[in-house]
């Protein structure tokens, strides 16, 4: 069973914004689509779906219908739709109880720990030139087999004076999510029109309120939360955190509710309402709060100390809370608390909810599926683009159809004459073959052994090309890390590919540094080494410390044999640059 956005998040966020007025936004939109065009803008979620109607007038979107329900066990992982068929069929039975049948076209939000991303500076080129130059560069952007990834951008900043430029944000979304969603969209009777990334969806609806302050922009979902900060719609800092809402419920939901098809999304509405309120009626305490908010509150915390950290000259004067989760009880509280900029509000509170048209706790919830329809950054690949004229496409195929009759009828005429003069000379020629596969009929039983033979080693070869795979690689490379790696080196994070693996590393000195450089370049198991700049560090007891990162591919080493192996110097100069 569905629930109504505005029945979970209308409560205390006071009467809806103005009629009429709609979501003004400047730019270039990636997309443009007809005037009065209503979309469904869907954004799906491990734990739930979220479903809001959008409609283009002019150049603003106004939000109309919206609901929720909860995803269906099995049917969603980190953004990935694992069974379209099942969330189809519901989907389109909550289509029918909230009269959106009939709005086909749909854009998909996909927010996933799937998706890397990256920062980019581009010198100043055509626009036209930009998708290339990404895709020229992605290998140094994204060590990954890019061949299972679909590749886009969105435009950050543009920026003038010593600085030309632009400031862009890669992305590269894996093809099996693509995939998923099309057929989701196929088995709802959905014409998918694009799929989104939740950053970019976020950051097109901040950058419309075009505060003159900076803002920071808290998005809390059930399974990630977005932390946007933003001035004058140019940004200034995005970090994507693995966690959300679904903490804070699962702390609290009972073994009852949990067992009902709808349990979460009750629960959620459940610690919905002010802080105060449940602690009045005991269902909660303060500290249960804080217990339960924890990690949402460090992972804000840590990036707002790297965000002061780089930009001492533009401190935070405002803090938004968006996503489903915004109206957690405590949630404002502890977000106001951690950092300490007390112009904390939910988003419906905002000085800025008059630029937009629809109800304000639905536009809260909806803050990442609502942006989606502005300028996408679309994954989707032109095949699975749906929604195209047909009528242009049958009038060139009649066209291309009456040009080939015409040169087929003069072609015929032409290839009989030329029939009829060679007849004679290819019958002789057939009889002439004739007789020679009766002279060599003899070697058929050879050449049917040969294909047996044939199909065996095949075989064999496939089974051999099975048993060697890159874990060999994997295993060779860890073998030699416990051989050679000084007892120093801390190792914080190692990712692991079919081709590679990144490591980030802490050592106390660095001399340290330069000792587990030098030694990397020696693992006979790996054919590149790339590092990045050693990063000084003290932590909080005034300990210091180096970290850095190596990108390491698996592969023979050319340079054992060809060098003896180097003594580490100790100097910081030797770490290449990334």
């Amino acid at each position: 069973m569905a629930i109504r956005l505005k029945d979970i998040l209308g409560k205390g966020a006071g009467a809806g914004a103005r009629a009429g007025v709609g979501m003004q936004l400047g730019g270039k939109l990636t997309k443009r689509f007809a005037v009065g065009t209503r979309f469904l803008n869907i954004e799906v979620d491990d734990d739930v779906v979220k479903v809001c109607e959008t409609v283009k007038v002019g150049n603003s979107f106004r939000l109309g219908g919206a609901f929720l329900f909860q995803t269906p066990p099995g049917c969603v992982d980190d953004g990935q739709v694992t069974d379209p068929e099942t969330l189809a069929a519901v989907m389109t039975q909550e289509l029918e109880e909230y009269r959106l049948s009939k709005v086909k076209k749909a854009i998909f939000t996909v927010i996933s720990g799937k998706i890397p991303t990256r920062e980019v500076t581009l010198p100043p080129v055509r626009e036209a030139r930009i998708k290339s130059l990404i895709e020229q560069n992605a290998t140094e952007y994204f060590p990954i087999d890019l061949s299972k990834y679909r590749l886009s951008y969105g435009m950050l900043t543009a920026n003038e004076g010593e600085e030309k430029g632009s400031k862009l944000l890669a992305m590269a979304v894996p093809l099996s999510v693509i995939e998923s969603y099309v057929r989701f969209a196929e088995a709802a009777g959905l014409e998918i029109q694009a799929v989104d990334y939740g950053g970019n969806s976020q950051y097109q609806v901040v950058r419309a309120c075009r505060s003159e302050s900076v803002i920071m922009c808290v998005d809390v979902g059930c399974t990630h939360t977005f932390v946007t900060i933003m001035l004058r719609g140019r940004l200034l800092l995005q970090r994507s955190l693995p966690f959300g809402g679904s903490d804070y419920i699962e702390n609290f939901i009972d073994e009852k509710t949990k067992g009902e098809s709808n349990g979460y999304v009750k629960t959620l509405d459940k610690y919905s309402e002010p802080l105060a309120t449940l602690i009045e009626k005991g269902a909660l305490t303060d500290e249960d709060t804080r217990s339960a908010l924890s990690r949402i509150i460090n992972g804000i915390d840590r990036s707002l100390e790297f965000y002061r950290t780089t930009r001492q000259d533009a401190p935070i004067e405002e803090v938004i809370i968006t996503g489903t989760c915004a109206h957690l009880a405590g949630l404002k509280e502890a977000v106001a608390e951690a950092t300490g900029v007390d112009n904390t509000n939910c988003f419906s509170h905002t000085r800025y909810i008059h630029l937009f048209d629809g109800n304000a706790g639905a536009l809260t919830a909806c803050f990442s599926a609502y942006g989606s329809s502005v300028a996408p950054v679309d994954f989707l690949p032109e095949q699975y683009k749906q929604g195209r004229s047909k009528s242009k496409q049958k009038e060139a195929s009649l066209v291309t159809g009456l040009a080939v009759f015409g040169l087929g009828a003069v072609g015929a005429a032409v290839l009989s004459i030329m029939a009829l003069s060679e007849y004679n000379s290819l019958s002789d020629e057939k009889a002439t073959m004739e007789r020679r596969i009766t002279q060599v009929r003899y070697v058929e039983p050879l050449y049917e052994e040969y294909l047996l033979y044939s199909e065996a080693a095949g075989g064999f070869l496939v089974l051999d090309a099975a048993m060697r795979t890159n874990n060999e690689g994997l295993v060779a490379f860890f073998g030699e890390l416990e051989q050679k790696m000084p007892s120093s080196i801390l190792l914080l994070t190692a990712v692991c590919t079919e081709t590679g693996v990144v490591l980030n590393v802490q050592v106390p000195t660095l001399e340290a540094a330069a000792k587990v450089l030098v030694a990397f370049r020696t693992f006979e198991s790996l054919a590149i080494v790339d590092t990045s700049a050693v990063t000084d560090n003290t932590d909080e007891t005034g300990f210091r410390y180096y970290t850095f990162a190596v990108n390491c591919a698996y592969g023979e080493n050319p340079w054992v044999s060809a060098a003896p192996e180097p003594e580490p110097s100790g100097e910081p100069g030797d770490t290449p640059n990334e």
